[in-house]
């Protein structure tokens, strides 16, 4: 074995111990002797990668591959590289350079779908998974991912079936619980019994994988004091969540409260800038492990710790698990318990969650009223369009996601349609794969047999303004069922679109009628698909309604609580106070 062997070996057997920095001096030494050798760049780009140095990384990556071109090995790991600097293009085109030499490597194949995800290339993603999973079936994490794909798909149904099946064969993995618990809360017909038995079993198979979290607190149980509040999101950026938390972020009382947001941003934009203006303190936590930001959390004292994310995508649900902070309380983001037993409190409204709704979550349930939502209306929005001249027939519209759509939502749209001449359905769909977006509503007209001219599909609009301008082209919301909207029911409402809304039995099934009640609209709230239909059929027929209400809906908007964001603020700050008190409460004497 020549120097540079032994070099390499000695390296490789570092970075196995974690010992970065020793194996990085042990690979620089050798790249000093050798300095195009392939497989001593790969290490060395492996062992940035690992130190979170993707910059540094990449020029390695890139000299192995230029050494050695046809080793699928240092294609792979330049593709990886790649995604972790956001480069997906070039992610991609090396992970397909791998695959062209040896197509049945599972790590390029499954860095392959991680790319053209990001991508928005869905379907290539899911067929570059699913031969992973092809070659190695029992992996629950590309299972949990392939499940996901096929919801973003709009095939909800689909993706639980499969991650339930997935389940069965590997039933402690919390990943692919997670996935069949989330997919759940759009599928129709499924009880909120078995939603809630699916994040039960997420919350079992998380928490059997940790020790039990430390429970001795050095905040002081004083009720009165200023309370150290903390916020984990990985949306403080252009996302529905970060539009509804800023109101308290700009009007919370600073006298009662000290506010420190945890950031688990891959990347910022003009929304986390302004959001980073607002708290008390900012932290990045994307490159800390969940159990170095729980130290860190409790580092900072925090008192109560709000999760913003619940079971979606990038969520730091593994921080919570380590308790932290004394009170942990999930808001906002998710509209379902999260299964933890670690989680105190979900906070939600009467109208979402009512009397009853308890035996439904693992959290004590703790109700702002009259909404847990506040809208903060974009600044430069258009204005609300004069629909009074159009004759070309009354236009239903959704934009709603894609994944919120399904085979009985369509059914219902299209009894609207057959009962109201000349009426049309006009969908617009945010996801970047406008083609699979596209594919799919094809696909479920189709199926209910509602022909192409009733229908128009618009694709994505290049900025917010021009969103919110395609309202003007529409007469009357239709909300989703059984997740309903919640940015898009506000958008059309202050765009002077009415929304029909159908409320079910569950939190994700009653945000509409929680909005439409706060607005003194109670009335455009169905209780049967029947009435849904109905409804929406009367309000097509009574231009002088659809007029009345296209010409008051943004003011009434904006004069009602839902947009009254210093009352809320202040309603939030009392939730989150009765919260403390109740804990100080418990505390032993002394």
């Amino acid at each position: 074995m020549d120097h540079t062997e032994l070099t390499l070996m000695q390296a490789r057997q570092l970075l196995q111990m974690g010992l970065y920095d020793q194996a990085l001096a042990a690979i620089q030494s050798g790249l000093a002797a050798a300095p195009d050798h392939a497989d001593l760049h790969d290490t060395a780009a492996i062992i940035f990668a690992y130190q979170g140095r993707p910059d540094e990384a990449l020029p390695h990556a890139q000299s192995a591959v230029r050494a050695d071109p046809g080793d699928p090995a240092f294609l792979t790991n330049l593709g990886h590289i790649c995604v972790m600097l956001r480069r997906h293009e070039e992610a991609a085109s090396a992970f397909q350079a791998a695959l062209s030499i040896a197509p049945d490597t599972r790590q390029a194949l499954i860095g392959s779908a991680n790319a053209l995800t990001e991508l928005g290339r869905v379907h290539e993603a899911l067929a570059s998974l699913g031969r992973a999973i092809e070659l190695q079936p029992d992996d629950p994490s590309c299972a949990a991912n392939y499940a996901l794909l096929l919801f973003r798909l709009g095939k909800a149904d689909e993706a639980a079936a499969f991650a339930r099946e997935a389940l069965h064969r590997m039933p402690t993995s919390a990943r692919l619980a997670a996935a069949h618990a989330f997919v759940l809360n759009y599928v129709p017909g499924v009880s909120p019994e078995d939603i809630f038995h699916a994040h039960q079993a997420y919350g079992r198979t998380t928490c059997g994988a940790l020790p039990p979290p430390l429970s001795l607190f050095a905040n002081r149980p004083d009720p009165d004091r200023i309370l150290r509040i903390g916020f984990v999101s990985p949306d403080f950026r252009s996302h529905s969540v970060a539009f509804f938390i800023e109101p308290f972020l700009k009007h919370f009382d600073r006298v009662q409260f000290h506010v420190i947001c945890y950031a688990s941003l891959k990347t910022a934009d003009r929304t986390t800038l302004r959001l980073q203006e607002l708290a008390s303190e900012w932290r990045s936590i994307i490159h800390m492990h969940d159990a170095a930001a729980a130290d860190a959390i409790r580092a900072d004292g925090v008192d109560i710790l709000v999760d913003l994310a619940g079971l979606t995508s990038g969520n730091r649900l593994g921080i919570f698990l380590h308790r932290p902070a004394p009170i942990q309380a999930t808001y906002l983001g998710y509209p379902s318990t999260t299964g933890l037993p670690c989680m105190d409190y979900r906070i939600v409204d009467p109208f979402t969650d009512p009397p009853g709704a308890e035996r439904w979550c693992v959290e004590n349930i703790v109700r702002i009223s009259p909404s847990f939502l506040c809208y903060a209306p974009i600044s430069g929005a258009p204005p609300v369009v004069d629909r009074s001249g159009v004759t070309d027939g009354v236009v239903f519209g959704s934009f709603n996601a894609v994944p919120k759509l399904n085979v009985p939502l369509f059914r219902l749209w299209k009894s609207i349609l057959d009962a109201v001449p000349g009426s049309s359905l006009l969908i617009k769909t945010s996801d970047p794969d406008s083609n699979a977006s596209r594919g799919r509503l094809e696909e479920l007209a189709r199926e209910v047999g509602l022909h192409a001219p009733r229908m128009r599909v618009l694709p994505r609009a290049p900025s917010i303004q021009e969103h919110l301008a395609e309202y003007g082209r529409v007469d009357i919301a239709l909300d989703s069922f059984p997740y309903n909207g919640t940015t898009t029911t506000f958008e059309a409402l202050y765009m002077g679109a009415p929304v029909i809304a159908l409320a079910g039995d569950r939190h994700a099934s009653r945000v509409g009628l929680s909005i439409l009640s706060n607005l003194g609209l109670a009335r455009l709230v169905a209780e049967s698909p029947d009435a849904y239909v109905q409804l929406a059929i009367h309000l097509a027929r009574d231009a002088d309604d659809r007029r009345s209400l296209r010409t008051s809906l943004r003011d009434r908007l904006l004069a009602s609580p839902l947009c009254d964001a210093p009352t809320f603020a202040r309603r939030l700050g009392d939730a989150l106070r009765s919260m403390w008190r109740a804990w100080c409460a418990a505390q032993p004497p002394g």
